[in-house]
């Protein structure tokens, strides 16, 4: 069968598509060239300028698919200080770190970030365990993630040396970071980051934490280093869980929900509607520590239209459809990636 084009013409095939494409090159080239002697020319010079041909419409254009990453919303806590005692030379370390590293991660474009007033408590060196008190941060700054983080050390030592003389001055760094699932409370990723500072570790309280004067010191180089690390890591830790919003408002056919153009939702994006079931939350077996609660899916909303914090989607018609209520959320399943 012989394809033809829009015109009504037959196709060209590949091998007649090759030699147009030699003719369309060759003639650019010499262009180029011609218009590069020009300048060496003088006006009353005649020159003669070679005409490109215009592309042939029985040719397709090519297409570039361009790919939306959702922004997911987090927020972070106030670090906790092991041993408050070894940061005295510090201004604010705890704020100051959890603040530096929301930045860094908003640098990214994958989030919409929040700092957290209020702290989570650290049970014995590790996350809280305190399931509600995450689910309610997470409620308080609207968002999917909290993230939170231990100090363990940032103690001076003087190793080396002989007879009090030419001793090494040194810094430690440990820190523990936990990822929290705003909305079952669960820890979803722990990391430890550590790192060693040489020479001119003790800061001063007159440099303020993240500032340039910080960072140009021996220790604050070292807290650069972590600080990416630690986004490498929570991007990393966060890239596989899916984007989710909840439900703020139900009116007639309209399904409010609380992400909008800043995390790169458009009209025409359609999105999973999940209900929480009501069922106790599972326990494992084992260690007897909750994992989460089932859900339902009940069906599928078209966004129809986009405002920069909210959106206004309607269900789709065909689909398995409940009516969502206010608290439901929905979600992209998969990466959370569409494609234009």
């Amino acid at each position: 069968m012989t394809m033809r084009t829009a015109h009504g013409r037959p196709a060209p095939t590949a091998a007649a598509i090759r030699p147009r494409l030699w003719m369309a090159m060759i003639a650019a080239v010499l262009a180029l060239g011609v218009l590069s002697a020009k300048a060496a020319v003088s006006e009353d010079e005649p020159v003669i300028i070679l005409a490109v041909p215009d592309p042939d419409p029985d040719l397709a254009p090519v297409t570039v698919a361009t790919v939306r990453q959702y922004k997911k919303k987090i927020t972070a806590t106030p670090f906790s200080l092991r041993k408050p005692y070894r940061t005295n030379d510090i201004d604010d370390m705890a704020s100051g770190f959890s603040r530096e590293l929301l930045r860094r991660l908003e640098g990214s474009n994958q989030f919409l970030t929040k700092t957290s007033l209020y702290g989570l408590p650290v049970e014995g060196g590790g996350p809280s365990l305190n399931r509600s008190a995450v689910r309610r941060l997470a409620m308080i700054n609207d968002s999917q993630f909290v993230i939170s983080g231990d100090i363990q050390d940032s103690g001076v030592a003087d190793e080396g040396g002989y007879l009090g003389f030419f001793r090494t001055r040194t810094r430690s760094l440990d820190i523990d970071l936990f990822v929290h699932d705003g909305k079952t409370g669960a820890l979803v990723a722990r990391r430890r980051i550590s790192q060693l500072a040489e020479d001119d570790v003790v800061v001063g309280r007159n440099k303020s934490f993240a500032s340039t004067a910080f960072f140009s010191t021996g220790f604050g180089k070292v807290v650069d280093r972590m600080l990416d690390s630690a986004v490498e890591l929570i991007v990393s830790d966060l890239d596989n869980l899916p984007f989710s919003a909840k439900i703020i408002k139900v009116k007639d056919d309209e399904i409010y929900i609380d992400a909008g153009a800043t995390s790169i939702l458009a009209s025409g994006d359609e999105l999973m509607v999940y209900q929480v079931r009501n069922d106790l939350p599972l326990v494992g077996p084992d260690s007897n520590s909750e994992v989460g609660i089932p859900e339902t899916a009940i069906g599928k909303v078209l966004i129809t239209q986009v405002q920069p914090l909210f959106s206004i989607c309607r269900t789709v018609a065909g689909a398995r459809n409940v009516l969502p209520k206010v608290g439901d959320f929905v979600r992209v399943d998969g990466l959370g990636r569409v494609s234009n």
